[in-house]
């Protein structure tokens, strides 16, 4: 079973149907945030994944939790997920929905590494100059990672360019002990 296929297929599925109901950019919303809450709270991706729990246990939670929250398309393509016996399958297909999407409409995604943390004009100008420099929209994902000393990592669309002084330094030994 190649559970990369599977995961495209299903996101396919997904984003025709949230696209035909016309509710496409409020799905894109939704599953950004859902895939945010299951990094926050394994526990509930744990559960849906769990071969132990009834199907019924888990139409409960997808029902209960996620029906009343998110657009209509996603809702009724979760309980479609629940039905199928995919739903453990959901972050991957999640996921994959997530890059079809931004695919399509040209988004690229960044995630932005510094030494300290940024504040939201200086995150929000990072931002805007990326996406005039890349002659698109960016979605951008900021990290803290004080190791890198100083300078800027970037990563985008899981390209990276490494800017930062611990990578400079690195290059720096290596050039010396040549």
């Amino acid at each position: 079973m190649n559970i990369g296929l599977i995961a495209r297929r299903y996101a396919t599925v997904l984003y025709e149907y949230a696209d035909k109901k016309g509710d496409l950019e409020e799905t894109y919303q939704c599953v950004s945030d859902i895939r945010a809450a299951f990094e926050q709270a394994p526990s509930s991706l744990s559960f849906l994944a769990s071969p132990l729990r009834k199907q019924s246990e888990k139409l409960n939670l997808v029902n209960g939790v996620f029906a009343k929250n998110v657009a209509q398309s996603l809702a009724d393509f979760l309980v479609f997920l629940v039905e199928k016996e995919r739903i453990d399958m959901v972050d991957d297909i999640l996921r994959v929905f997530q890059s079809l999407y931004r695919k399509r409409k040209g988004i690229k995604s960044a995630v932005i590494t510094t030494a300290i943390e940024l504040s939201a004009e200086k995150q929000a100008k990072f931002t805007n100059e990326l996406s005039v420099k890349l002659n698109a929209p960016v979605e951008t994902l900021y990290n803290t990672d004080s190791d890198i000393i100083g300078g800027v990592i970037f990563t985008i669309d899981g390209k990276q360019l490494d800017n930062s002084v611990k990578h400079q330094l690195e290059e720096i030994e290596k050039q010396l002990k040549v």
